[in-house]
């Protein structure tokens, strides 16, 4: 035992409870350097990685190996740190519950990943201790083996996603977004290193993802594209303008689906495949003013003198791509899904897909644009989750020109969270610049 009451063996301290405590404080500033630098970090996909990659689980060996009366204060002073990072980073506030709660959820069942050490301090030690002393034979027959740390993490969160779907004036927002980021594959775009995104499409995204507020814009706003639904919450705003095609901004919901296409095109002409997109001969155009429609491969001039005559822009109705994989021609439709928004909250998802490839295909099949056995309707929904279709596509294009189907599948996804965090980001900068901020 040495002077300040405590000794070390195998990078545990043994000792007064005090001596313990003020040790493993003393053990936490050698991460102050990491916290230092990543304040000093954008963030991306690469440093959240860094943050719930590399330094959240390195209290992991402290907890399991300390009894969790020792590692509270431990685990206050580190989970403050991180939450000094997340602040930060995404302008949100620690006293956001709700918020604060779906952030720290896994990804698959719906959250962001950032899993602080206080909630697995108790599971982590028990799990620990009766694995210790059932390889010394210090068990009794009858003792009942306590849950795993992963299986009692588990509980915890399945225990935390149940009450925040089903309690609070949010309940049913909250229970689709949970359901929506929780499935398989949503959230690989959070923490993937190899992945960039420019920093407000970032955070506006990542606040989208746990139902976040900012707390350096407007409190509440309301759409300049669709004042007929009133005034809303900042997370409710944000909800409404990853989808909104009628805010008049440069980076609407639009930019999510022009970026996907542009990024699998190039995918495919740079590696030696036919492809087009936008194809001439398979779009129709309507005028927004005296709603006159055009159709054909033929009809650039009359439409730039029909566009000069109305003064208003032509909306584009037609196929996104044109790709051949295997010899043949197919006519591809990408549709982003945000079955969180409000129109669609209270429909399921499949239900969802169908109503849309229903409507699809009456457009380009049905009216004679497209010929059915070309035509295919490649869905992505908002939280990054591709559907069978979609994934049987990219696995084509990869096999065709001998990619990895894997980056072709995370780069499409970084294009869909790139695109609907800019529309957010641009949402609110519209709303800021023409002095409707409401405080509420």
């Amino acid at each position: 035992m040495n002077a300040i009451g405590c000794i070390k063996i195998l990078g545990a301290y043994i000792g007064s409870p005090e001596a313990v405590r003020a040790k493993l404080l003393q053990k936490l500033y050698k991460h102050e350097h990491v916290f230092s630098h990543l304040l000093e970090m954008d963030p991306s996909p690469a440093t959240y990685a860094l943050l719930v990659k590399c330094l959240l689980p390195r209290q992991g060996y402290h907890l399991r190996t300390h009894n969790p009366d020792d590692t509270e204060g431990l685990c206050t002073v580190f989970d403050q740190r991180v939450l000094d990072v997340v602040e930060k980073w995404f302008d949100v506030s620690r006293n956001d519950t709700l918020a604060m709660e779906i952030a720290s959820l896994p990804k698959r069942d719906g959250g962001n990943g950032l899993m602080l050490s206080s909630v697995i301090r108790t599971c982590a030690f028990k799990d620990s201790l009766y694995r210790a002393l059932h390889e010394l034979g210090r068990l009794e027959p009858v003792h009942q083996r306590p849950q795993s740390q992963k299986d009692a993490t588990r509980e915890i969160h399945l225990i935390t996603k149940k009450r925040i779907s089903q309690e609070g004036p949010h309940a049913v927002k909250v229970a689709r977004l949970l359901e929506v980021n929780s499935l398989k594959g949503s959230g690989g775009w959070i923490d993937t290193a190899s992945q960039w995104m420019p920093v407000p499409a970032f955070t506006a995204a990542w606040r989208l993802r746990c139902y976040a507020t900012a707390l350096s814009l407007p409190e509440r706003a309301q759409c300049p594209g669709c004042p007929h639904l009133g005034v809303m919450s900042q997370a409710d705003f944000a909800i409404h303008a990853h989808g909104c095609t009628r805010c008049p901004t440069r980076n609407n919901a639009t930019k999510a689906h022009d970026h996907l296409t542009s990024y699998i095109e190039k995918h495919a002409t740079d590696n030696a495949l036919v492809a087009e997109a936008e194809p001439r001969g398979f779009q129709s155009f309507k005028c927004r003013s005296c709603r006159k429609t055009f159709t054909g491969s033929e009809c650039r001039a009359q439409l730039q003198a029909h566009a000069r005559e109305c003064g208003v822009q032509m909306q584009r109705r037609g196929v996104d791509l044109e790709i051949y994989l295997r010899r043949q021609r197919r006519m591809v439709d990408f549709t982003i899904v945000h079955a969180n928004c409000k129109s669609h909250v209270h429909t399921s998802l499949p239900v969802i897909i169908d109503q849309k490839r229903i409507t699809k295909t009456q457009r380009y099949v049905d009216s004679g644009l497209v010929p059915k056995e070309e035509f295919m309707m490649a869905a992505v929904y908002s939280s990054g989750a591709l559907t069978l279709e979609f994934k049987a596509l990219l696995k084509d294009i990869s096999q065709e020109a001998k990619t990895d189907f894997v980056d072709l599948v995370e780069g499409v996804r970084n294009c869909v969270m790139w695109g609907q965090g800019a529309a957010v980001n641009a949402a609110f900068r519209l709303v800021c610049a023409r002095g409707r901020r409401i405080v509420g």
